[in-house]
């Protein structure tokens, strides 16, 4: 009898300093339990870390786990705990039933059950969905806890560009602190209402500020802060931290749409629609709103504050707090700019795309990439050339593509099925086809990512990890 080959799954649903320990525990716990067990073959570790358990789409570890059972890759999960696994009883029935039909089995260490034995089963069922009742319980409680403090005023400290909070021998029994005026940031607010009420637009005053070097806030809820707060290096295509960006169009845009430099404050702009799928909507009236007036010291008069919203109108898209994703496009996610470390985006979809880096076209005054856009097409005819100088058939191309599919890096599962489509499909097409295919539909399949230096000139990564130099007339 063949030893049964083990993975163990680990999850912790947020990114606090709090868990961290936690999921390192497990990590190192369950290493050493799955390696040291003589009848057990390590099958690795999977996890997700900062997600919750409430959708199975969101945690790709947990999805890639299910997808190696049904492979024939895994004979025995170890967990620490149903929440840990699901909250959802949806998903955690349907991956119970997947993994039965497979002849996979698991076991919760904290509960002390094993789908091995078919007694459980009724146990597990009710549990799941005592775990996503938990849930629920949990959200109803923060939004009843939201509903109670918002007529009475009570907000979230978070950082405003113009205030600061009072010390915290001061917070009220709420854990609310006061705010107070920072006159040195206050000054430049009380300007920027009053280019706006000039009839400056948004860039202009962001180009102006920046001209005269005045610092420009670093919200907390960027990519970029709570990155550095985790003491996490940038990924791929996130930037480099050391291009400071300014004042753009956007931040000024926020800056003058904020109720609260008048002292007021309204409460409940957003909601979130459903614990499970937990989309933030923005509150157009399904939920009730609280506007409380002097809350706090104002930096600029209410009549300003008017003045700037009728001059500047907010436009806003039709999707916007809908929970909507960006369209992904072939080349989505895989361009890098080699000066700033951004990912290129796209415009222009509906006649010649166009690829270029956003830093670029911040048109806030400030000179920081000098990198020029790439029509798609022109993109599409390097990779072509590229493609056919690193792979010279398509057989090699399909060759590659089943190595990486047996080594299963740890991707989205959408691209690893769009890597299995490319192979299958690579060794039955015209050679032509395979090309064009190559460089259009499956680009996501075959490219790590392509680096393009201001310079016009750049680089792919394939999927293996050798590299081709990109070459191209570029337009200016």
């Amino acid at each position: 009898m063949r030893p049964l080959r083990v993975a163990a799954y680990i999850r912790v649903s947020t990114e606090m300093g709090s868990q961290e320990d936690s999921f390192e525990y497990q990590k190192r716990y369950f290493t050493h339990l799955l390696s040291t067990r003589p009848d057990w073959v390590f099958g690795g570790i999977y996890s997700d870390y900062g997600k919750s358990a409430t959708s199975a789409q969101k945690r790709p570890g947990f999805r890639r786990i299910l997808r190696h059972c049904a492979e024939g890759k895994i004979d025995r999960i170890i967990c620490k705990s149903i929440s840990r696994f699901a909250r959802n009883t949806g998903d955690f029935l349907t991956a119970l039933r997947m993994l039965r039909e497979h002849h996979v089995t698991i076991q919760f260490e904290k509960e002390n059950l094993d789908t091995a034995q078919p007694s459980n089963e009724f146990v597990l069922t009710t549990l799941g969905a005592i775990a996503q009742e938990e849930s629920r319980s949990i959200s109803e409680n923060i939004r009843w806890g939201f509903q109670k403090r918002y007529p009475h005023g009570e907000a979230r400290n978070i950082p405003i560009y113009g205030y600061r909070y009072e010390e915290d021998d001061k917070t009220d029994i709420a854990g609310i602190r006061p705010l107070q005026i920072q006159e040195e940031e206050a000054v430049q607010v009380r300007r920027i209402f009053r280019m706006a009420a000039e009839g400056m637009s948004f860039a202009q005053i962001a180009r102006q500020l920046n001209r005269e070097n005045i610092p420009a806030p670093n919200p907390s809820w960027t990519q970029r802060s709570r990155r550095m707060r985790e003491g996490r290096v940038p990924g791929l295509g996130e930037g480099r931290d050391d291009v400071e960006i300014g004042w753009t169009a956007a931040s000024i845009g926020r800056l003058l749409r904020l109720e609260r430099y008048t002292g007021d404050i309204l409460l409940q702009k957003t909601y979130k629609k459903d614990y499970l799928q937990q989309k933030i909507c923005r509150n157009q009236g399904e939920m009730p709103q609280y506007l409380v007036r002097d809350h706090h010291p104002a930096i600029i008069s209410r009549e300003l504050f008017s003045q700037v919203q009728q001059m500047h109108p907010h436009r806003k898209r039709d999707d916007a707090g809908s929970g909507n994703t960006r369209k992904r496009y072939p080349y989505s996610g895989r361009i890098v700019c080699t000066h700033c470390g951004r990912f290129y985006h796209t415009r222009n979809r509906n006649s010649k795309p166009i690829w270029y880096c956003p830093v670029s076209a911040l048109g806030n005054g400030r000179s920081l990439c000098h990198s020029h856009g790439i029509y798609e097409e022109e993109l599409t005819e390097a990779l072509y050339r590229a493609a056919r100088c690193r792979f010279q058939s398509p057989e090699t191309a399909a060759a590659v593509l089943k190595e990486m599919l047996r080594q299963d890096l740890p991707e989205e599962e959408s691209v690893y099925a769009l890597r299995k489509r490319a192979a299958a499909r690579w060794e039955r097409e015209e050679e032509a086809d395979v090309w064009h295919s190559m460089v259009t539909e499956y680009a996501q399949a075959y490219i790590r990512f392509m680096e393009l230096t201001p310079q016009g000139s750049g680089q792919v990564t394939w999927l293996d990890g050798s590299r081709t130099p990109l070459e191209w007339e570029a337009r200016r």
